[in-house]
């Protein structure tokens, strides 16, 4: 495995998180390798100190170079408020040189101008670090490397289903006490609404509940004539077979997750309503403001 140093035809990127994480940072730094025509890489140092998340970036025929080491804390990573006071101060983007670190949550146009070589640290979580990009990108999710016989197998049943509804229920780690702060949890309250909104756009469609804990008993879905399926994905497959099965859905009512932001943005296309959480984190620390795309319904969680 090559060292993560960069070089004149490189853009360095430093996945962390889950896939839905991962997928944000990958799509920033594959459209910055496009506009420069140069290599992407993918540093996956951060993975080996970690026992809950893998690298997932190898799932799919993604277009990086994986590479390991190399990588040291930019300014930015080490002290992000310090940075954003001396850019006030400047008047401009203040970089180490070689080395960009994402300031805030949401979108800089800045990264589009950055010289390469390059090193980017961050989330970038918005669609409009990517646009250029949406066709190729699309492609590439779509190519799941070695998929397993749950996710070919699923992929015919739901096909067979015709129209659906597609649910989102995240629970699993946002049950620990710092996550749920940070994301908070999703009640009956929206769910509710946003099934009665999309309900109102498509008619009454089968649903398919996505989740890592159905919590069916307390949520009454089933009401009614509605058809419900649980899909609870088997540890043998990845996340990125979770999100190509939400994306052949009608319609979709995602969780406050990224997983699910990008089932519905792999399958956005006209007439398909994309219903998600207002606001998306509880604390009010994070301008999401770039993160929704403008065509998606947001609906109150309260």
């Amino acid at each position: 495995m090559t060292p993560a140093t960069p070089s004149v035809n490189r853009v360095i990127i430093r996945p962390v998180g889950g896939l839905g994480n991962q997928l944000f940072t990958y799509a920033a730094g594959l459209e910055l390798a496009r506009s420069h025509g140069v290599e992407l890489a993918a540093d996956d140092s951060w993975f080996s100190t970690q026992d809950k998340r893998a690298y997932e970036l190898d799932s799919f025929q993604s277009c990086a170079v994986r590479v390991q080491g190399g990588w040291k804390p930019s300014l930015q990573d080490r002290f992000p408020s310090g940075v954003r006071y001396l850019d006030k101060i400047v008047g401009r983007r203040v970089q180490s040189k070689g080395t960009f670190g994402e300031a805030n949550f949401f979108f800089d146009e800045a990264v589009a101008n950055l010289d390469v070589p390059v090193s980017l640290s961050g989330y970038f979580q918005s669609h409009k670090y990517f646009q250029n990009s949406y066709p190729v990108l699309r492609e590439q999710v779509r190519s799941v490397v070695e998929p397993t016989e749950w996710f070919m197998r699923e992929s015919v049943r739901l096909q067979s289903l015709g129209d659906w509804i597609g649910i989102h229920i995240r629970r699993g780690d946002y049950l620990e006490p710092d996550i749920r702060d940070f994301h908070g949890l999703l009640g009956e309250t929206y769910y509710s609404r946003a099934l009665d909104c999309v309900e109102r756009l498509v008619g009454q469609l089968p649903i398919v509940v996505f989740s890592d804990d159905p919590w069916l008993e307390e949520f009454p879905l089933q009401v009614g004539r509605r058809e419900v399926h649980v899909l609870n994905a088997p540890h043998a497959s990845r996340p990125i077979e979770t999100v190509n099965l939400m994306a052949h859905s009608r319609a979709m009512i995602t969780a406050n997750s990224s997983l699910s932001w990008w089932g519905a943005w792999l399958g956005e296309r006209p007439g398909r309503p994309v219903l998600c959480p207002r606001p998306w984190f509880s604390t009010r620390q994070v301008d999401y403001r770039d993160l929704l795309l403008p065509q998606w319904i947001s609906i109150g969680r309260d």
